[in-house]
């Protein structure tokens, strides 16, 4: 009998991990938001000037500027 049990269980498991498969599949479905589209492109633009500005002062450290 406690093999019925068990069996019973694991179906619910199974079952729980089918579900939230199922929602991640309809989350990763979803079109992206223009806005953070935005938020994303001006990071990257952030990022990329930030490193031209630490890369232009180690350049004047060993250059002189």
């Amino acid at each position: 009998m406690s093999g019925l049990g068990m069996e019973n269980e694991d179906r619910r498991i199974v079952q729980h991990i089918s579900d939230t498969l199922d929602e991640v599949l309809v989350i990763m479905k979803k079109p992206d938001n223009t806005f953070m589209k935005v938020l994303e492109i001006a990071g990257t633009i952030a990022s990329v000037l930030a490193i031209l500005g630490v890369i232009e002062i180690i350049r004047n450290w060993f250059f002189g500027g």
